[in-house]
């Protein structure tokens, strides 16, 4: 994998031997987020050979670029890549276990544990206080009187779902932007570069081409002077447009109709657009 304008190192290493005009506040933050263990080098940062101003706006863009490049990195640690799931998109997985509950395809419990992370998560998420404001609270006692009740469950989680569904992706970007300008919080900035993370691997887009984009943007050339400009460049590169394709599966005869039927059920899209054609022999 290419890394033209980064040198993998230990996290202690790797700001230690950088420029320390550069890179002094941008260690303090990382020092914030990741206690320092000199023991055990638990994560990776990577040694920014481009230059980057010394402003304060430039530390919290260059905080973010580093963010996304530990998280996406394939020889990151578990704990520090891109969750696999958003706030959004657990109540997209609970959606989908609902209707397969009601299907009788899997047993109720199976919905317990997805309600669990979404009661530890969800409503501690910046985003979601965001849109919903003043009534998160109200909306966080009823879904926590609701969880150990499949109908009321069934009830609110498309609620939630709709509430937060047409606003989620575009706010996350406003909220990096706001933080980076003018924020002072550099775990706000790390928690906000996970969300965004998650939400473009769920709409699709490859963990290899978000990196590829971080490359292109933050690392590939010096940046004389950085301003918020430089991010919504970034942001517009993910156009979230939906595409169609085509995706065969070669599958045995006798199979056809579980596959047609297992794809058409999990499909965000249109069920009737999937078709799956037997194996011939």
């Amino acid at each position: 994998m290419w890394l033209p304008n980064c040198d993998t190192h230990g996290l202690g290493d790797a700001v230690s031997r950088g420029r320390p005009h550069q890179l002094g506040e941008t260690r303090r933050m990382y020092d914030q987020l990741y206690p320092r263990n000199e023991s055990v080098k638990h994560t990776h940062m990577w040694k920014v050979k481009n230059r980057w101003p010394q402003s304060d706006t430039s530390q919290r863009m260059l905080l973010f670029a580093l963010s996304l490049q530990e998280m996406l990195w394939h020889q990151s640690w578990d704990n520090y890549k891109a969750h696999a799931l958003n706030s959004f998109y657990r109540l997209v997985e609970a959606s989908i276990v609902l209707l397969d509950i009601r299907t009788r395809s899997l047993p109720r419990a199976m919905i317990d544990p997805i309600v669990e992370e979404i009661a530890a998560t969800f409503f501690s998420d910046p985003v979601v206080k965001k849109i919903l404001g003043n009534e998160i609270k109200h909306i966080e006692k009823l879904f926590l009187s609701s969880k150990s009740n499949f109908r009321e469950i069934e009830q609110i989680i498309p609620e939630m779902r709709a509430r937060i569904e047409s606003n989620y992706g575009a706010l996350i970007e406003n909220l990096i932007e706001k933080e980076i300008s003018s924020g002072h919080s550099s775990k706000e900035i790390y928690r906000l570069s996970q969300i965004y993370c998650s939400n473009l691997i769920n709409l699709g887009y490859s963990r290899r081409y978000i990196l590829d984009q971080v490359h292109q943007v933050f690392w590939k050339e010096h940046h004389k002077r950085i301003d918020t400009r430089k991010l919504r460049k970034f942001f517009r590169i993910f156009d979230k447009k939906p595409r169609n394709y085509q995706v065969y599966l070669k599958v045995k005869k006798s199979s056809h109709a579980i596959y047609e039927n297992l794809l058409g059920a999990h499909s965000y899209r249109d069920p009737t657009s999937i078709r799956c054609a037997p194996d011939i022999e």
